[in-house]
């Protein structure tokens, strides 16, 4: 999958950072190496991607080590790995549901 590296978003995470955004709701823990081909760094950085070349305008999150995930890059990843929406309605912000209690 291709995807553009994009500046990160002014919106502040309540998960601490969007690294943790991304273990929280990818449903897999990040890997320890970064994702793009033939890179062998660490992971350290929620970076903020695009899909490229795609009517899929949303910004998503992605473990990226600090070479790869400077705005402006293209990167190429494997298919598997989940994106994570910045969406922070759709994600840390969204109401969570209460049990109701039965009377």
């Amino acid at each position: 999958m291709k995807l553009n590296v994009q500046p990160p978003s002014e919106s502040n995470c309540s998960c601490g950072t969007w690294l943790d955004h991304w273990n929280k709701f990818s449903g897999q823990p990040a890997q320890l190496l970064c994702p793009m081909l033939m890179c062998v760094e660490k992971n350290e950085i929620g970076a903020h991607v695009q899909k490229d070349n795609s009517p899929d305008k949303t910004i998503y999150i992605l473990p990226l080590c600090k070479n790869h995930a400077q705005p402006g890059q293209s990167v190429t990843v494997n298919d598997f790995l989940p994106l994570v929406s910045t969406n922070l309605a759709e994600t840390c912000a969204k109401p969570q549901s209460q049990p109701t209690s039965a009377a």
